[in-house]
């Protein structure tokens, strides 16, 4: 049991001194390496064997960023494509609230908003 809890202490202090020795430029916060995963698998190996389960829980691997949905206002280049104004497109959350929001490029894709756009972009007869 001690030399469980030794192992796992080594792992913790391992994986700390590896992200304090990197450059902030170079830290991949959301991509995981093989030795990151290996790690993770050992951690939660020696986790069971101690009977933590609930720690085991805690130790899941990150999840990808997440996207939302903007109807483009303006003409505009994202990821590398030109898309027409009033195009429904994916976008990090990140990206919309603090660049596309603010400059009016884009609002939110909801039910309302894509509704009226649908409606005025409907020929009147």
């Amino acid at each position: 049991d001690g030399r469980v809890r030794a192992r796992l202490d080594a792992l913790r202090s391992t994986a700390r001194r590896r992200k304090e020795t990197k450059a902030p430029h170079t830290r991949t916060h959301s991509l995981a390496s093989p030795r990151d995963d290996a790690v993770a698998a050992t951690k939660k190996a020696l986790l069971l064997m101690l009977g933590l389960r609930a720690a085991v829980v805690r130790a899941a691997p990150r999840r990808g960023l997440a996207t939302r949905r903007a109807l483009l206002l303006k003409d505009c280049v994202l990821k590398g494509r030109a898309e027409p104004a009033g195009a429904v497109v994916s976008v990090a959350a990140g990206h919309l609230r603090n660049y596309l929001l603010p400059r009016q490029i884009a609002v939110s894709a909801t039910a309302e908003v894509l509704a009226s756009a649908a409606a005025a972009a409907a020929p009147q007869p």
